[in-house]
């Protein structure tokens, strides 16, 4: 397929601007986490920023909203998970919603950034 100049111009500055954006986003989930003291000092921001730009390629890819979710809440009723690349997967935007600030302990493979829910860090 050819593409001419003005096309392949708008391509990249939509792949732009959506790399911006996941990168807001994952800027303002840090900011969050900050407030509510879940974030870990360990925490790999360059892998947890991966997560919110694959949320935006899926919503590109398939026209369904796709959002980046906390396996472990961050302030759930009876655990409390931290804002780490651990506690994180993109699932449908319908399905984030629908689980709102619930955890499941199937939810979780391997169990990393949980903490009991009186924890301080």
């Amino acid at each position: 397929m050819v593409r001419d100049a003005d096309q392949v111009r708008a391509h990249r500055e939509s792949e732009a601007l959506a790399s911006k954006q996941a990168a807001t986003r994952a800027q303002a989930a840090k900011q969050r986490a900050l407030r509510r003291k879940r974030i870990a000092t360990w925490a790999n921001s360059e892998i947890i920023v991966t997560f919110y730009r694959r949320a935006a390629v899926l919503t590109r890819q398939t026209g369904i909203p796709h959002e980046v979710d906390h396996i472990v809440p961050l302030l759930g009723k009876f655990a409390s998970g931290l804002h780490v690349e651990d506690n994180l997967r993109v699932i449908p935007r319908a399905d984030n919603r629908a689980k709102s600030n619930h955890y499941t302990p199937g939810d979780v493979v391997g169990g990393a950034g949980i903490e009991p829910a009186t924890s301080t860090v």
